[in-house]
């Protein structure tokens, strides 16, 4: 990963022990949410943000509503509004059903 980011400039943020994420420093889930919401006129307070892991962070730190799965990494779980149930107990599903529906 190292290679990526002095020679191109890049983030990457691991995944998993095996895998990370290479990303332009500027784009990230976060901007991509920021970019729709502007598009359909939609208001943050309005966006719900789910996550588990380390490429889910800036998205997870700005949104108001957030949520992480329990089994998810802890700085995640940290930075969250709300922990919900693991995504092998459908802990988005009860969420959603709660929050949302």
């Amino acid at each position: 990963s190292s290679y990526f980011e002095t020679a191109a400039g890049l983030k990457c943020i691991r995944s998993t022990m095996e895998s990370f994420d290479i990303i332009h420093p500027d784009v990230d889930k976060w901007y991509s949410i920021l970019f729709i919401a502007d598009y359909y006129g939609i208001s943050l307070s309005d966006v719900y943000t789910f996550g588990n892991d380390r490429n889910d962070l800036t998205m997870i730190k700005k949104c108001q509503n957030s949520f992480a799965v329990k089994n998810g990494e802890a700085e995640v779980l940290k930075n969250a509004s709300h922990i919900i149930d693991s995504n092998d107990q459908d802990g988005v599903a009860k969420a959603i059903e709660k929050y949302l529906l």
